[in-house]
């Protein structure tokens, strides 16, 4: 069933029970496979992740697909080689839609990079050609949130359960007329995510339609880790935050 779709050869094995490696031999399956954060194989839902030399199974990785838009890039700058010359700056390229490779909506140009999501992201940068340098606006789409204190994606560091569950307050609750601790409201919703979760996978396997980006937890999912067996190396003259291209 994995098979379906992609082009080249490409081999599979478990590392645990909650991570699979895949390994390919065409960028264009790798792609394909790296740029959807979520697959189901047989009804089961599995999150994408790019394996790393520094993979730990014990955390979620930053590194992500993003598209990122760029409103009103000048026209000159559509042809591939000068948008994945400029995502450089932002990230590794992947892949432009394919209304940017047609030119059918020129007014913004769709490139989906892979970004660290612990490092700075760039909201700005400046594109020189001859004597003219244009500041460009990015833009990022669905950017995913990730926490530096539990190391999983889904949530920010101050959002955190598990970095602030020691002072979560244990709130008194009424038992046969008494006051007795009990959990605090954000305990309780831990539990009820959880439940929720198990019962979108309980409907997913039923054959219901479920919401699962809102529902299910995504430490609750196992891991795809996807790899190239070969590195594409490209040239670009850049520095900092800014890039100079030319025509």
């Amino acid at each position: 069933m994995l098979a379906q779709g992609f082009r080249g050869d490409f081999s599979v094995g478990a590392i645990n029970f909650r991570h699979v490696f895949i390994k390919f031999t065409l960028e264009e399956d790798y792609t394909k496979l790296w740029i959807k954060p979520i697959w189901f194989v047989e009804g089961f839902p599995m999150w994408v992740f790019k394996w790393t030399p520094t993979f730990n199974p014990r955390v979620e990785s930053p590194i992500v697909p993003v598209w990122v838009r760029l409103p009103g890039l000048p026209i000159q700058f559509f042809e591939r080689e000068a948008l994945f010359s400029i995502a450089r700056l932002l990230g590794t390229p992947l892949r432009t839609d394919v209304s940017t490779a047609t030119l059918v909506r020129p007014s913004v140009a769709r490139v989906c990079v892979e970004i660290n999501l612990l490092e700075p992201l760039q909201t700005e940068i400046g594109l020189g050609f001859g004597t003219n340098v244009v500041i460009q606006r990015v833009v990022y789409e669905r950017l995913p949130k990730y926490c530096g204190a539990c190391k999983h994606l889904g949530h920010a560091e101050e959002e955190c359960y598990e970095k602030h569950k020691a002072k979560v307050p244990v709130r008194p609750v009424e038992k046969d007329g008494q006051q007795v601790p009990g959990p605090a409201r954000e305990d309780l919703r831990v539990k009820l995510d959880a439940q929720r979760a198990q019962r979108a996978l309980d409907d997913r396997r039923r054959g219901k339609s479920v919401a699962f980006a809102e529902m299910l937890p995504v430490h609750t999912l196992g891991q795809v880790l996807v790899v190239l067996s070969r590195t594409v190396k490209r040239r670009v003259e850049m520095c900092s935050t800014q890039i100079r291209l030319s025509l």
